[in-house]
């Protein structure tokens, strides 16, 4: 099925559409939103599992600190608690102690400070507020909402309240928001104390994770049964031997790894409690900007339009004064940043060309499947076959991160079939595989595959098409083709792929040609084009081709900047 913001201009006959600066969102909706989240979240995963990460090399960077009291519409005096809601794309941010302020108003302003909300709806950089609310404890006058998590699985939020000791339940939907809570329970169990900070989700379990503070510093695992409307405790681990008093709890939601957040620094441990690494704040020297009683923290993607949409930061609140401490200081002070964690990449034992093995086809004939294969700079003929294993093909480039590797280093196809060809043919589904860091050309097709694969910086060119799909799919990323005799990229068969930030010129047919061959299901194929140029195609920028079958395909072209199309921007024909 083909979705558009205006069905009348689809018939079943051939249209075109001109040349145009950025193609509109074809198709949207939380569900799919969701089905590319996971998507990318896949290609995480299986990167994870080719590579290992160097813990002592990884760091966090400031990307940006906003004051959400002076500088943001948020108004939020002592951000305490922060989560991210995909299907809305915002954060909710929870204050803590602004209910405190009651009738006080802000010095600079005159304005009353508190208006009775606690709960906030901003954008990713705190530039706009879309919502606010008051969750409300049985008892209002105790209310201090230090942690808050929206639940995938439920639709839920849950805020941990350290005066009260507990965890709330709220609704959140379009009709019901806030206001009392469903549910709650005690976090101290067995007459333990407990001082419930931050909050967040496991996504591999559903379970509650539940940072305590002072005393004993621990996280507790805890699980919410909606059948019987009662939590669980299930299980803890220590924090206590790497950070004191943390006041924010996050999990990665591709690693798994969870984050404890404190004055002192951020700590890093696996689901299991294991712990990895810490973080000081030693990457703020310079910046001009104090981390004031770091609060809360959430995985969410960048806040920059420009970057890769899979890309994620992790938010984090800062409450600033406390006002229980200093009650005579302005504490109007609450502050949100956005951090970027960076791994830097070692390869795990690679497969070295031509060190090790004369050829890369060589490397992989003696490769297992999820081996890694290192190509040094140089040009190698011939067509190379990874069959059904499930490999990581990459140049120096992936480790380095240097553009003229991506030209230095040729996978040269000698005029035959295929340069590479990912999959078995006749036994498709052995997986998918990586392809990083090269020019690929001279051949009829660059790439031909049945099974997935993920294409990163790369150039694809002289070939007679690029890529073509006759099955699988993948990531298409940060990618060249130009100067191809037919097709950029063709997609055939029942092919699922997201192609994005790549530019794609000067190619003698389509850019992108997709032909709807039959695919009744049960799984729908999700096939998203974004952030791409297209330009000088000798006929459509995109092309789909119908046929009178069904086909079980949703499509999202957005962000695109098509230009200078022999014919048609995108073209429909059956």
């Amino acid at each position: 099925m083909f979705v558009t913001e205006d069905p009348a201009r689809l018939s079943r006959h051939s249209q075109t559409f001109p040349d145009i600066q950025i193609i509109e969102q074809l198709f949207s909706s939380c569900i799919f939103r969701e089905v590319v989240l996971r998507f990318c979240y896949l290609w995480f995963a299986i990167l994870a599992v080719l590579v290992s990460a160097s813990a002592d090399a990884d760091r966090l960077e400031l990307v940006r600190y906003t004051n959400l009291w002076t500088d943001s519409p948020v108004r939020v005096a002592d951000a305490a608690g922060v989560t991210y809601v995909p299907g809305r794309g915002h954060l909710l941010i929870a204050d803590s102690e602004i209910s405190e302020y009651g009738d006080q108003t802000d010095p600079a302003t005159g304005e009353l400070v508190f208006n009775g909300y606690n709960v906030f709806e901003s954008s990713l950089d705190a530039a706009e507020v879309y919502g606010r609310w008051l969750a409300t404890p049985p008892d209002p006058k105790r209310s201090e909402p230090v942690g808050i998590v929206w639940h995938p699985a439920d639709g839920h939020i849950y805020i941990t309240d350290d005066d009260q000791k507990r965890i709330f339940r709220y609704s959140f939907s379009e009709e019901e928001a806030f206001g009392q809570p469903l549910s709650s329970a005690y976090t101290s169990f067995d007459g333990r104390y407990t001082d419930p900070e931050g909050i967040t989700i496991d996504p591999s379990t559903g379970n509650l994770l539940v940072v305590s503070g002072t005393k004993k510093e621990r996280v507790l695992r805890f699980l919410f049964d909606a059948r019987q409307d009662t939590f669980f405790f299930l299980s803890e681990f220590a924090v206590g031997a790497h950070l004191s008093d943390p006041e924010g709890i996050t999990v990665h939601p591709i690693t798994g790894h969870v984050f404890a957040v404190s004055s002192k620094g951020i700590a890093e441990f696996t689901g299991d409690g294991i712990f990895v690494q810490k973080f000081d704040y030693a990457f703020l020297d310079g910046t001009g900007v104090t981390f004031k009683l770091p609060g809360g923290g959430s995985f969410a993607p960048s806040s920059d339009p420009n970057d890769e949409r899979d890309l994620l930061s992790l938010y984090v609140t800062c409450r600033g004064i406390d006002n229980g401490a200093f009650p005579d200081k302005n504490s109007l002070d609450g502050g949100l940043a956005e951090l970027r964690l960076v791994r830097e990449k070692t390869l795990s034992s690679p497969l070295r060309v031509p060190s090790d093995y004369p050829t890369v086809q060589a490397a992989v004939d003696a490769a297992s499947a999820g081996d890694t294969i290192l190509v040094s700079p140089g040009v190698y003929q011939g067509s190379i076959d990874l069959g059904s294993k499930q490999l990581a093909l990459v140049s120096e480039h992936f480790v380095a991160g240097e553009s003229k590797t991506i030209s230095t280093t040729v996978l040269d196809g000698s005029g035959g079939k295929f340069v590479l060809r990912v999959g078995d043919p006749n036994s498709p589904g052995g997986g998918r595989s990586l392809i990083h860091g090269f020019t690929i050309r001279n051949a009829d097709d660059g790439i031909t595959s049945t099974d997935p694969f993920d294409l990163i910086h790369c150039r694809v060119t002289e070939t007679t098409d690029g890529i073509d799909y006759e099955g699988g799919g993948g990531l298409v990323r940060h990618c060249r083709f130009d100067g191809n005799r037919d097709d950029a990229i063709d997609l055939d068969g029942s092919t699922a792929v997201l192609i994005e930030q790549c530019k794609i010129v000067d190619n003698s047919d389509d850019g992108i040609e997709v032909r709807l061959h039959p695919h009744p299901g049960p799984d729908t194929l999700d096939i998203v084009v974004r952030d791409n140029l297209i330009s000088g195609s000798g006929e459509d920028g995109i092309q789909l081709i119908g046929y009178d079958v069904e086909t079980a395909r949703r499509f999202r072209i957005e962000g695109n900047r098509i230009v200078h199309s022999a014919q048609a921007g995108i073209g429909m024909m059956s």
